[in-house]
């Protein structure tokens, strides 16, 4: 089966839940970096054969649907797998500055929450928190990158270049 792109979203649902709106669901578990891939040959718990080739820009994330039956008695949705990370905390915005900037010239991509930022566990990733002094512990959980070496640009309908 062919997928050129989500077609919804199923919303925060608890791994558990086998049934979406009456609908059996068929997961397709995939790791954060997975999800960052334009091509993808994947097999659902199911034992579906699924080949995803997505438009340029786009990504997959917790929840979204790839297909529903059309007599909406099945979907298939993505699965993230939780991923070993590090959540660093701080209330002093110049360490948060140096950690951005150290993250950046890793080229590591990074989760931005509210109070944290959230970065994959890796070597010279918790040498950086390290260094910085920056309170933070390892856990594992769904990674899903705010802002990545990827990320688009948007500008504004009235953005002109003139040239001189």
């Amino acid at each position: 089966m062919l997928i050129d792109r989500a077609i919804g979203q199923l919303g925060e649902l608890d791994l558990c839940l086998s049934r979406y709106n009456g609908a059996a669901i068929d997961w397709v578990d995939l790791t954060w970096m997975q999800c960052a891939r334009r091509v993808l040959r994947i097999t659902s718990r199911n034992g579906r054969d699924l080949k995803i080739l997505l438009r340029l820009g786009q990504m997959l994330g917790h929840g979204d649907i790839l297909w529903q039956s059309p007599s909406l008695g099945e979907v298939i949705a993505v699965n993230v797998l939780p991923a070993d990370v590090i959540v660093g905390r701080t209330g002093d915005t110049k360490q948060l500055a140096l950690l951005a900037f150290e993250l950046g010239n890793l080229h590591v991509p990074i989760e931005l929450e509210a109070d944290q930022i959230i970065a994959p566990l890796d070597g010279p990733v918790l040498e950086a928190f390290e260094k910085i002094g920056i309170d933070f512990q390892t856990v594992s959980r769904r990674f899903t990158p705010t802002a990545t070496s990827r990320a688009g640009v948007s500008l504004s309908a009235d953005f002109r270049i003139e040239r001189r």
